[in-house]
């Protein structure tokens, strides 16, 4: 059955991050970074099955390196990425439609640009785990050109809101979806307390996300703590727990430590996972 799953990320300049090189990566493709003067090529990388972008008349190239040159301070937010679990249970062709529609609808809610990119699974990983990786401008664009910033996901006050919508809106497509393709799967955006207290039921326990290193380890035969939990969760749900999105890109801290994207190795600060949206 289909899993939900959407996280929500800051790429800050602070923490050595460069949009280009990181939407080079996602893409598959060959870059240039004016900031950096430098050339990123991912176009050997596998496993990149559809890209795109909404909200944008130009190349992928330009529109980051706007992103970047439009940004002055050293901290500055230059995008934000959104990770999403796909419906493994839809054809290619629907899932790229899937992630178009929900790209547009970002991109009319805030007035940005969005460039999204479809992975399939890894070979030696669990073969439902399709995703995307969308990364949002943090500025309006109009007639390709960066305007205003998007203040109203840079304030704690209003970000949370905003988010909360973005997690609504992304289960209701899939759900479209889904019963378009006659697919005999619902899913829900809230958490399991929150819909016990809807229900009046009993909450069931949810599984901790492993992420690379140690999905890595579990794949080796090496259980860390996290997977210990996750294998009680599943025996106490009677084998009935979907399993746990494996696919990421760093390692908050944590028992094996960091790490952080290929695409951006060097001069890194570990920091905890964001709540919310702040600069």
């Amino acid at each position: 059955m289909a899993i939900y799953y959407l996280a929500v990320k800051c790429l800050r300049r602070g923490d050595g991050r460069n949009a280009v090189a990181a939407v080079a990566y996602r893409s598959g493709e060959r870059l240039y970074s004016e900031r950096d003067q430098k050339q990123f090529d991912y176009r050997r990388r596998r496993g990149v099955l559809a890209t795109g972008i909404s909200g944008w008349a130009g190349s992928r190239e330009n529109l980051w390196n706007a992103a970047e040159k439009a940004e002055r301070r050293k901290n500055s937010v230059v995008a934000r990425e959104v990770i999403l679990a796909l419906p493994h249970e839809l054809q290619q062709d629907g899932l790229q439609r899937l992630v178009e529609k929900y790209s547009d609808w970002l991109h009319v809610r805030h007035g940005i640009a969005v460039d999204w990119a479809i992975h399939k699974p890894d070979r030696e990983g669990d073969q439902r785990n399709f995703h995307a990786h969308m990364l949002l401008t943090t500025r309006r664009v109009v007639d390709d050109v960066l305007t205003e910033k998007t203040r109203e996901l840079d304030r704690k006050q209003t970000s949370s809101c905003h988010i909360e919508e973005w997690r609504r809106s992304w289960a209701r497509y899939c759900n479209v979806a889904m019963m378009a393709e006659q697919v005999e799967s619902i899913l829900d955006h809230r958490s399991y307390e929150r819909r016990a207290k809807a229900s009046g039921k009993k909450a069931k326990i949810a599984q901790k996300h492993l992420g690379v290193v140690q999905t890595q380890l579990f794949r080796k035969g090496i259980k860390t703590s996290c997977a210990e939990f996750n294998e009680l969760v599943k025996q106490e749900a009677g084998g009935e727990t979907a399993f746990t999105f494996s696919k990421t890109f760093s390692i908050q801290g944590g028992e094996f430590g960091a790490r952080m994207p290929r695409e951006n190795k060097v001069n890194q600060r570990n920091k905890p996972p964001m709540q919310g949206f702040s600069r």
